[in-house]
């Protein structure tokens, strides 16, 4: 078996901003034939403006929520802001069967599984990607290319990480994930996956328990400033970073977790210099 390996992954996900249904002030629950895109959210959480001292309030950050969500416009946006503010809302009654799945999750931890951790093969199976073999201290940077910049939503720092397929994943997750995970996240990934394949449930280190001085954060502002919204921050890291890799992931090996550190720092300044605060702890959704 090949040997887990601390890594830095530039994953590029699609940037678009998902607007309100037509007509409504709601978005409803992402389609699976729609593909993904980015929200800006306003949220309860906690931030820190220099990685060290901790605020609680209100937030807006851009992320993944394909589950529904209220909308309200923001009238005066800057050319390359979000249009919209959504708040996050589980609709267990509306769910759709065919519904796109959300990862990676922020919310109540840090959570990433399935997304690019697998590939088809020539002979029509399936085979496990290096995704799936991400040591402790390795930093994924979650972001999309827009104008010619990589811009970054999510820097996730793996802290550990869990296999499971199909058939195994209610009992080996179970008490992992927040509640609303599974309707989110686990339940849509799996309703069409009749091969039993596995994945690897990661988890974020965080501010409170790091991995090697180092933590997983969103990029974002505090209200009431946050609800003009904000340009999701450049990332340049030389030979690391390529703006011009719209869906492939970019994966870089390093020696050991000291030499990832000054580059998660280097992340860390070019986002606070770039006028955004370190979201370092989103709540849970209720259900």
């Amino acid at each position: 078996m090949t040997r887990d390996r601390i890594c830095l992954v530039q994953f590029p996900h699609p940037g678009r901003e998902w607007g309100p249904d037509r007509g409504s002030s709601l978005r409803s629950w992402t389609q699976l034939q729609e593909g993904h895109g980015r929200k800006y959210i306003r949220h309860s959480g906690r931030f820190s403006w220099d990685g060290i001292t901790v605020q609680d309030g209100e937030i807006g950050f851009w992320g993944e929520w394909e589950a529904p969500s209220s909308v309200t416009p923001i009238e005066h946006h800057e050319t390359g802001g979000p249009k919209w503010i959504h708040e996050p809302t589980t609709d267990v009654q509306g769910m759709p069967e065919k519904r796109q799945n959300t990862d990676p999750y922020v919310f109540g931890g840090f959570f990433y599984t399935g997304c690019k951790q697998e590939k088809r093969l020539r002979s029509g199976g399936w085979a496990p990607t290096a995704m799936q073999r991400l040591a402790a201290g390795s930093v994924i940077l979650f972001g999309s290319t827009i104008a010619d910049d990589f811009v970054v939503d999510t820097v996730f720092v793996v802290s550990d990480g869990r296999p499971h397929n199909q058939h195994d994943f209610h009992t080996v997750l179970r008490d992992q994930v927040p509640a609303a995970y599974w309707d989110v996240m686990l339940r849509p990934w799996y309703a069409d996956d009749s091969g039993g394949r596995s994945y690897r449930l990661y988890r974020g280190a965080t501010i409170a328990n790091r991995e090697a001085g180092i933590f997983s954060f969103i990029p974002c502002l505090p209200f009431p400033d946050a609800g003009r919204g904000f340009l999701r921050p450049r990332i340049d890291l030389k030979g690391i970073v390529n703006p011009g890799s719209l869906q492939a992931n970019r994966l870089t090996v390093l020696d050991n977790i000291g030499a990832i550190i000054p580059l998660w720092r280097s992340v860390v300044e070019q986002v606070l210099k770039q006028g955004c605060a370190l979201g370092v702890a989103i709540a849970e959704v209720p259900g």
